[in-house]
């Protein structure tokens, strides 16, 4: 019975998230979402479903409502001013894929807001699996 419990703690133990940080995994990353705040002003959101974001990301939505999302946040947020890095977390897994986890306090034009930014390597480059914005702690800059 003991060596059963013991063979169970070890799995356990061998499946956890181990977090860390690597300087260049986490600058890689910040590249790939200053290259995705570029696209979002110049509203080349083919550009980015194309080259920046992750097959996960095109999965997860049709190509309409990703460009209907894109287009709404573009509206309402405004254009991207500047950010701040808060916290990045390189997120590795022993099976499965390892992300990046970045989150930014980020100004544009109309609002205050933290986005968090979820990276993984696809075909041996960065891109973009998710973003959250925090609707919580939005500040209004301008009033529409």
């Amino acid at each position: 019975m003991k060596k059963y419990k013991f063979y169970i703690v070890g799995v356990m133990l061998s499946t956890q998230v181990l977090i860390g940080c690597s300087d260049e995994g986490s600058r890689d990353a910040m590249l790939t979402v200053e290259a995705f705040h570029e696209q979002f002003n110049l509203k080349d959101f083919e550009k980015i479903y194309v080259d920046i974001v992750s097959k996960e990301f095109k999965d997860s939505m049709t190509k309409s409502d990703y460009f209907s999302l894109m287009n709404k946040n573009a509206s309402v947020l405004g254009s991207y001013q500047y950010g701040r890095l808060l916290k990045s977390d390189q997120v590795k897994v022993l099976i499965g894929d390892g992300n990046i986890r970045l989150t930014y306090h980020s100004i544009y034009s109309n609002y205050e807001l933290n986005e968090m930014f979820i990276i993984k390597k696809e075909d041996g480059r960065d891109k973009i699996k998710q973003i959250v914005y925090d609707d919580i702690h939005v500040v209004t800059l301008k009033e529409k």
